[in-house]
């Protein structure tokens, strides 16, 4: 009886959610949490790491969040913004570098809410906090900006009907 009833409870609290379909919404809600892979192209970052980086614990969170202003059910507008924080510290130095950007762009779906393609203008820069004794304080690159292109897969999402 407890496995019939445990069952059922999996099956309605996690498959059928998964299997219904996508409401049709105007305003939608997203972030993400995780980690990022980060290459540096400054000469002077890729030094800092090469000789002080070996001895130093490692974290990278990456925040992303996001509207979306559905147009039609294939084509969203999106606003949004990213943080990167690439943490490293050992007992006696650290290197903490964080990247910011805001970002408009729009959104392809090709399978509405399952499948989409992106392309996003971005606006941002990046804040360097590093004490390691020859080389300690507070930089700041100054704004930049580019473009994010990307392709995402949602395997299970929540949203917030407005």
């Amino acid at each position: 009886m407890k496995v019939r009833v445990a069952s059922v409870l999996l099956f309605s609290l996690v498959l059928l959610p998964l299997m219904a379909a996508p409401r049709e919404q105007k305003l939608i809600f997203r972030a993400s949490l995780g980690t990022a892979g980060i290459i540096y192209g400054s000469k002077l970052v890729q030094d800092l790491f090469e000789e002080h980086g070996g001895d130093m614990n490692r974290i990278v969170l990456a925040l992303d969040a996001a509207a979306e202003l559905a147009l039609n059910r294939a084509l969203h507008l999106t606003f949004g913004m990213e943080n990167t924080l690439d943490y490293n510290a050992s007992s006696n130095k650290y290197m903490h570098f964080y990247d910011y950007g805001f970002y408009v762009g729009i959104r392809f779906y090709p399978i509405p809410q399952r499948l989409s393609f992106s392309t996003e203008y971005i606006l941002g820069q990046r804040v360097d906090f590093i004490s390691i004794g020859t080389y300690d304080g507070m930089y700041s690159t100054p704004l930049g900006n580019g473009f994010r292109i990307g392709t995402e897969l949602m395997l299970g999402y929540l949203t917030r009907r407005i």
